[in-house]
């Protein structure tokens, strides 16, 4: 088939959703059939690593099925199934975009710019004097709350509302700020305390966004106050509805963020600025890797991982017993909501993925600062010293898996940290291929094949 053939056809693909891969796949197994992972890897020009997860997906977007009778095969799913309702709902949806399209239209006709504002409820305001003005009128009329989230270029603009923010205070006007943790600028927000709650936050948002008594929200582009003051742009929006839902929103991050009270503090006893916004994690992991490195001294590697690993299975039943089960009926849906969880809870970014299908496992954590990371490499433990890392051998466990770590790597200046390992079945220390188990979630570890390619180092 034609290279432009074939991608004209991926780029149709796409408009139902489908990614590139994905697209490959669905196509191969529309023209040849029925296939394995590695014909698919040939025919669909997927990279073999690639495409047992890709299937995955589309199975469950319901584009393909395994075949009964041969789980190591697939087949597509009709596209009369699969894209035509699609298509029809997209039609349907195209002709309600048309008719708000068409109401707006109209709606907007009735309303004349006046003095450079536009529309009655939501405006965009181009000057930077007017749109300053605007603000203050709106605090200078705050009766009960003042919410400010803000970015770098915040700092600048509470310099300019510092009297504002104060006046308003003085009415019993409750101020909250919640602004980017910067080490040069930390000082600064100290003197906002008198006046205002500030928390700080450690990945700042795009733009500030300013809300008043709950029902006005001012929201001004980080990039726009950096440029020419011609280019000025400020959004004025009077919506009760829109500003109860950012609240909410705010409320929720609001508890999770640290007061700047506290952040000077550990400053000042002389904290790394950079590491505070996740001294929580920094501070359990390191009781619990203190904990896996006296394990090791005392009883060995072996004896330590056996008590770690059991350990990290009454944890996964006393979570579940809390409300939280981990432990699902497909293994890579308990690892995924593993890297999940603690993504949420450690304030970290994980990437998980496999090579050769879902047997090598590969890890990269940034904003790795703990350290159970630093120093993994030197605790003789196939354990990371992590709530994640202890429940997620504990889950392999309860399948009658364990892992064996192949290779790891810190980069303490980035603070990433990246791990490949490998999954062995338990009983005969024997590797088993997981993309089987998958397929056939129900099937007892003990009843498995097994491939002798390659021994684990315990």
């Amino acid at each position: 088939m034609p290279d432009s053939q074939h991608s004209t056809k991926q780029k149709d693909l796409s408009e139902f959703g489908l990614s590139d891969h994905e697209s490959r796949i669905y196509w191969a197994l529309v023209e040849n059939g029925p296939c394995t992972m590695s014909e698919l890897a040939q025919k669909a020009n997927v990279p073999r690593t690639k495409v047992y997860a890709n299937v995955r997906k589309l199975q469950k977007k319901g584009f393909v099925e395994f075949l009964p009778e041969k789980k190591y095969m697939c087949r597509a799913v009709s596209p009369e199934i699969t894209l035509k309702p699609l298509l029809d709902k997209k039609k349907d949806e195209l002709d309600s975009m048309k008719e708000q399209l068409n109401r707006l239209i109209d709606l907007f006709s009735q309303i004349k710019d006046k003095d450079g504002v536009e529309r009655k409820e939501f405006w965009t305001i181009k000057e930077k004097s007017k749109g300053t003005k605007a603000l203050r009128d709106e605090l200078s009329q705050a009766e009960q709350e003042v919410v400010m989230v803000l970015n770098r270029s915040c700092f600048r603009l509470l310099r300019e509302l510092r009297e504002d923010l104060r006046a308003a205070y003085d009415r019993k006007v409750k101020n909250r700020i919640i602004a980017p943790l910067l080490a040069d600028q930390i000082s600064k927000l100290e003197g906002f305390k008198d006046f205002a709650e500030v928390h700080v936050v450690h990945k700042e948002p795009e733009d500030n966004l300013i809300v008043i008594d709950r029902k006005t929200t001012i929201i001004i582009s980080s990039a726009r106050l950096s440029q020419d003051p011609s280019d000025y742009s400020l959004i004025y929006i009077k919506d009760k509805g829109v500003a109860e839902n950012i609240i909410s929103f705010v409320d929720f991050l609001w508890v999770e963020l640290p007061d700047i009270g506290s952040i000077i503090s550990l400053i000042k006893s002389g904290e790394d600025v950079s590491r505070v916004a996740s001294s929580a994690s920094v501070y359990y992991n390191t009781v619990l890797y203190a904990f896996g490195k006296i394990l090791v001294d005392e009883f060995g590697e072996r004896k330590a991982d056996e008590l770690i690993r059991k350990a990290g299975v009454y944890a996964l039943q006393l979570l579940e017993e809390e409300g939280l089960k981990l432990v699902k009926d497909d293994l890579e849906e308990s690892l995924r909501l593993m890297v999940d969880l603690a993504s949420v809870s450690e304030k970290i970014e994980i990437n998980y993925s496999s090579e050769d299908p879902l047997r090598t496992l590969f890890y990269e954590v940034t904003d790795a600062s703990s350290v159970s990371y630093r120093k993994s490499k030197e605790l003789k433990s196939e354990f990371l010293m992590t709530a994640w890392g202890v429940l997620s051998e504990a889950i392999f466990e309860k399948y009658g898996y364990y892992t064996s770590t192949l290779q790891t790597i810190y980069d303490e200046q980035k603070r990433l940290w990246i791990t490949r390992k490998r999954v062995y079945r338990k009983e005969d220390h024997e590797t088993k291929p997981l993309d089987y188990l998958f397929q056939n979630p129900t099937t007892p570890a003990t009843t498995l094949g097994t491939d002798n390619n390659e021994n684990p180092k315990r």
